[in-house]
Formats: C-alpha cells, structure tokens, sequence
C-alpha cells in the first residue's frame, strides 16, 4: 500500500481528532440529561467493543454494558473507573475541557503559561519552557521542580493533571512556587495565548571548521510539524548544510500522522511502520522523492516517546540514520481521540505498531545504534549531542 492511500485508508481511522460526532447546537435537545447519560454510556461501551486494540475479557466487558447504560452508571467518574478493567493507562475518558484544550495543542496553539514536564519525575521536574511563552518570559528554566500551583501541593500530580491546572483563561493569573537548587520561588504568571513552535533550526560550524552542519530539534507532532520540518530542511540546505542531526530527545509524540509524513521527507520509499488495529495489520509505506538527501543523524533518549519513536525507528531500520543516545520511553499504542455527545471525548487505544524490521517497542523502547548515557550539562554540548555530532563529521568528510 503507498503511503498517500495508506495515510487516507489507515491513519484517519486512526488517530484524527474530528467534531463531526457531536451534534449541533442547533439541532441538540433542549433538557434530556438522563437520556444524554444514558447514550453517553452506550456509546462508550460501543466504542470500546468494537475498536479497543488490547487485550480484554469480551465476557466480563459485556458484562458492563447494563451498568453503563444506566443513569448512574453512566457519569463519567464511574466511566472512568470502568475503563480501568481493561488495564490500559493511555484509555480515559477526557472531560470536556480538557478535550478542549487537547484540540487547541494539537493545532499547534495553546494557552496556559507553556511548561513541559517530566512524566517520571517527582515533584514535577520541568522538562521543557515554550519559548515566547508566559513561563518562558517569567524566567522559569528547564530543571526548576514544581512544588505549588496556586497554593496548591503539585506533587504527585501527572503530567496531564499539570497541564489542564496551568492553562485556564487567556489574561488570568497563575502563581508557582518552584524551587531550584535549593531555593524556593515565586512566581506570578499571566496567562496567554502563545504559539507552540514545533521545529528549532540552527547551522553549526563542524570542529574542523570546513562545513556545516544543520541542527533540527523536533520538539512535538502537531498539525503544522510537517510544513516546519520541510521549511527547516530547506533553509538549512539553502545556507550549506551537509549533514543533518536531528534531535528527538524529550519529544513526547503527538500526531502519528504527521510523523509518518516526515518520515517520507528523508525516506523518500521504504516502510514507515505495520500498524496493527482491529480491523487486522497494514504496512504503512512512503512513496515519493525524499526531501533531503543529506547525511542524517538521530539524537534519542528516554523522553523520546510515541510518534517520535515511531519515526526514530523508521529512520534507523532503513539504515537512513544511525541513532545516538539512550534507549526512548516505550510506547507504541496509538490513541484516537473520539467525541462524545457531552462535549467530553474518550481516549482509546485502537492500535499498535511495530518498526519497519517488526521490532516490538511498546515497554520495550527503541536501541540507539551508539549508546551514550544522559547526562546533559549547562557547560558547553552534552555529550550524545557530541557523539552524534563526531559521527555526522566523520560520514561528510571528505575521504
């Protein structure tokens, strides 16, 4: 299957995030809460049956359906507390707001103050600062911890459950009480609507001095990644580049679609990934003339994750890039976002994928090629970056 039909046939029954599910105001009834309750738990209970992609009891899951059909069964606390049964940590039932907001950054905008954490770190280590952003602007810095939103103990909270309590009203204010090597601080934000930059490009000077090298960081898949990555590319080519590295570390994923659409951009031809669903297993493939050439080099670690898993390792498996680093996180489930009539959405694990080679990642992370520990340091490049970067050199050299 090409990568043009399998895009249209595969991926937006998979992954698209779309309203036409949720009915018009127009045509909506005036007061029906028991019937809405009612069709909201049918309606979940559908679509976990029909499409959930893991491993369940059908039996006992049937067994659900009476419960969640009726009025109190069907509140989205008791939804929730349903869903765990099937022991998936990515299904969940989003309340309206927070579909809300998952929509508004996957377009690629936000509003909040613009923090990204550490999904493994506790109290909340701030893995990432938007730049331009409120927090970014404030002075808050990779690595602060997060202690206090509002007054409000942050420990223990998921990144998820972080994100929904920063974003709020555009012009509100946030205060956060954060501590860095060893001090505590307070810090009052206002909130904003900010653009989330997908792509940072720059051209590096090899230590020879004799060419240049093109450094893209991917930071998240969102709509607008591809049109930034393909605008990166040809600015870096425009001003001499190489060799290209690209940084994937502490990319948390996103869009599987627009991943599979980079992927072509160095692919050109070759599997992208086997996507398996309910419906049985595809082979997603790029076709086409690849958009760079360049010599490449991948940068990964264990905040690479999902999405950007997905197109580290269809790099790798089609020996288009050596892969730097440390093993990625190790997920490979693919959610779909479906809309419900309440405004809320369910989450749900409708696939997984396998790299080009079936290499199974899910728990299991992608291998780099060349192992180098993290350790990042504010004193010059960390060292994968230098390792990545010696390796790139030694490929653009003349021989």
């Amino acid at each position: 299957m090409t990568f043009q039909s399998c895009l249209r046939q595969l991926l937006p029954a998979l992954l698209l995030v779309g309203f036409a599910g949720q009915p018009s105001q127009a045509n909506a009834p005036e007061v029906r809460p028991v019937v809405a309750q009612h069709n909201l738990g049918e309606r979940v209970w559908q679509l976990v049956d029909s499409q959930f992609a893991g491993h369940f009891d059908r039996d006992q899951w049937g067994q659900w359906r009476r419960h969640l059909t009726t009025g109190a069964g069907s509140s989205r606390a008791t939804l929730n507390t349903v869903l765990t049964v099937l022991n998936d940590p990515y299904t969940r039932l989003l309340s309206p707001e927070e579909f809300r907001q998952f929509s508004l950054t996957a377009s690629g905008t936000d509003i909040g103050v613009g923090l990204r954490f550490d999904p493994a770190s506790q109290p909340p280590l701030v893995a990432r600062v938007i730049p331009n952003s409120p927090a970014a602007r404030a002075g808050v810095r990779s690595g602060d911890r997060l202690l206090a939103i509002d007054g409000r103990p942050a420990v223990g909270l998921a990144p998820d459950s972080l994100s929904l309590r920063l974003r709020g009203t555009e012009g509100t204010r946030v205060t956060l009480t954060l501590t860095r090597t060893g001090r505590t601080l307070k810090l009052r934000l206002l909130r904003a609507r900010f653009r989330i930059p997908a792509v940072l490009a720059t051209l590096l000077s090899t230590s020879t001095g004799g060419s240049n090298i093109g450094y893209l960081r991917l930071l998240e898949f969102t709509d607008r990644s591809p049109a930034e990555v393909a605008a990166a590319i040809d600015w870096l080519e425009a001003g001499g580049s190489t060799g290209l590295l690209l940084d994937l570390r502490g990319n948390p994923g996103g869009r599987v679609e627009s991943a599979a659409e980079i992927a072509q951009m160095f692919l050109g031809e070759g599997p992208i990934a086997t996507v398996t669903t309910r419906s049985g297993t595809e082979l997603l493939l790029a076709h086409g003339v690849a958009r760079t050439s360049l010599p490449l080099v991948v940068l990964i670690d264990e905040h690479t994750a999902s999405a950007a898993e997905l197109l580290a390792a269809a790099l790798g498996d089609n020996r288009r890039a050596a892969l730097v680093g440390s093993t990625t996180y190790g997920k490979a489930a693919i959610q779909r976002y479906f809309p419900l009539p309440d405004g809320s959405a369910l989450c749900l694990t409708i696939g997984y994928y396998r790299t080009p080679r079936s290499t199974e990642i899910h728990y299991r992370g992608v291998v780099p090629d060349i192992v180098i520990p993290d350790a990042p340091t504010d004193k010059g490049p960390d060292p994968q970056y230098r390792a990545a970067a010696r390796l790139l050199e030694a490929e653009i050299s003349p021989r």
